[in-house]
C-alpha cells in the first residue's frame, strides 16, 4: 500500500513566497493546509531517510517523527536562529518553555489549525499511538486523512519551505500526488534570503564546513550536538576568523550572527541549486499533476492567479467568499530590490541566478 496523501505539494525554493500562499490557503474553508510540515519532521530536510526509511514502522518510531525534535533542529531553536513562522514559540503560555524541547508538529502545523494547539496535538498523540505497523507514507495518509475528517476540510495540502530540492522524495512516497510549484526571481530571493535568519545559518554553515572540513551543526552523534572544544572542531579552530568562532555551537553569538554581511551572489547561487533536481523531476511528471505559480503574478493578478490556484487543487475559488477575500489581502509589489547593488555585487548575482532561470526554463528573463 501507499500513502495517498497529502492530495497537493507546494514547493518551492526558500523565499519565494509559498508561505504566503499556504496562509493563504488555509483560510478557504475546504482546504487543511500543513505548512511547515515535513521539513520539521525531517529534521530540516537534514534526514529525509528517516522521514521515508522504506519499511515498516510502528507507532512509536512515527510519533517520534512528530514529537521530537532532531539535533539540528534543536540547535537551532536553541541558539534562537528561527523564522517567525515558527508560531508556537511567541505563544505567551506554553506548555513546552524550553524551545529546544518543542514538538516539530506543534512548531508551526497545529498552531495554524486550532486556536488551542496543545489540545490538538494531544488528540493528534491519542490517534498515532494506536496506529498499526506500516511504512510512514500510509501513516502519513492516516493522521492526514484524520485531520480532514477531524476539522471538516475537504483536501489536504502541505507546503515545506525549500521543498522543491527534494520533489523526488516526495513523489516516490506519494505517487499520486499533484505540485503546485511557486517560483520567484532568484535575485529578489537572494536578497530576501540574504536577511531571513534560517538562510543565514545555511551560509555559517557552509563558511564553517569550508574551513573545518565538516559542519558542526549536523554532529556525528545524532542524541546531541557537542561543544566544539570538545569535538573534532577544535583541529581547524585555528583557521577560523574571530568571527566565525563565535559562531559555532555552544558558543554562539547572536550579535555577530546579526552583523555578517553576506553576499548576496552566494544564496543566489543557493537558489539556482535548489532549483534542478526539482524541476527536472516537474518535468517528468503529467502536465495535469503539475500547477507552477508565478509569486509576481499573485502580486499583480491576485484573483485570477489564485482561482486558477484553487481549481487546480479542486476546491470552488468562490466557497464562502474565499477569492475575494484572499485576494484583498495581497499587496501589489515593490520595486525590485537588487536595484541598489554595488554594479560588482549584481554583475556576481546575476551570474549565480543564471542556472536557476535556465531551469525554470524561460519563465523570466533576466
Amino acid at each position: 500500500m501507499t500513502g495517498g496523501e497529502p492530495a497537493v505539494f507546494v514547493l518551492g525554493t526558500g523565499r519565494c513566497g509559498s508561505t504566503m500562499v499556504s496562509e493563504l490557503l488555509g483560510r478557504h474553508p475546504a482546504i487543511l493546509s500543513l505548512s511547515e510540515f515535513f521539513v520539521l519532521f525531517s529534521d530540516m530536510s537534514k534526514n529525509l531517510a528517516r522521514l521515508f526509511p522504506g519499511r515498516v514502522v510502528d507507532a512509536a518510531y512515527f510519533w517520534s517523527l512528530l514529537s521530537e525534535p532532531q539535533p539540528f533542529l534543536r540547535s537551532s531553536l536553541r541558539n534562537g536562529v528561527v523564522g517567525s513562522e515558527f508560531r508556537y514559540l511567541h505563544r505567551p503560555a506554553r506548555r513546552f518553555e524550553v524551545d529546544a524541547e518543542v514538538p516539530p508538529i506543534l512548531l508551526v502545523a497545529l498552531c495554524l489549525l486550532s486556536d488551542d494547539p496543545e489540545a490538538l496535538y494531544d488528540e493528534v498523540e491519542r490517534f498515532v499511538t494506536t496506529l498499526p505497523p506500516a511504512t510512514t507514507p500510509v501513516h502519513f495518509h492516516r493522521l492526514i486523512r484524520w485531520l480532514r475528517h477531524r476539522l471538516g476540510r475537504g483536501v489536504s495540502v502541505e507546503r515545506s519551505g525549500g521543498s522543491i530540492a527534494f520533489a523526488r522524495t516526495f513523489a516516490e512516497a506519494f505517487p499520486q500526488a499533484k505540485f503546485v510549484h511557486v517560483v520567484r526571481d532568484g535575485r529578489a530571493v537572494a536578497m530576501s534570503m540574504r536577511r531571513q535568519r534560517n538562510f543565514r545559518l545555511v551560509y555559517v554553515q557552509a563558511q564553517l564546513r569550508r574551513t573545518l572540513g565538516h559542519n558542526p551543526f549536523e554532529p556525528s552523534d545524532p542524541s546531541e550536538l557537542s561543544d566544539p572544544s570538545e569535538s573534532s572542531a577544535q583541529d581547524g579552530l585555528a583557521a577560523l576568523s574571530p568571527e566565525f568562532r563565535r559562531l559555532l555551537p555552544g558558543n554562539f553569538s547572536a550579535e555577530a550572527f546579526e552583523r555578517l554581511d553576506i553576499p548576496p551572489a552566494f544564496f543566489g547561487a543557493f537558489w539556482s541549486g535548489q532549483l534542478a533536481p526539482g524541476c527536472a523531476l516537474l518535468r517528468e511528471l503529467p502536465a495535469d499533476r503539475v500547477h507552477t505559480v508565478r509569486y509576481e503574478e499573485i502580486l499583480r493578478r491576485p484573483a485570477a492567479t489564485l482561482g486558477e490556484l484553487v481549481r487546480f487543487i479542486g476546491v470552488d475559488p468562490l466557497d464562502g467568499n474565499w477569492l475575494s477575500a484572499a485576494s484583498a489581502g495581497v499587496r501589489p509589489p515593490g520595486p525590485p530590490p537588487w536595484r541598489d547593488l554595488p554594479p560588482a555585487a549584481l554583475e556576481a548575482l546575476v551570474e549565480a541566478t543564471a542556472p536557476g532561470f535556465a531551469a525554470l526554463g524561460g519563465r523570466y528573463e533576466p
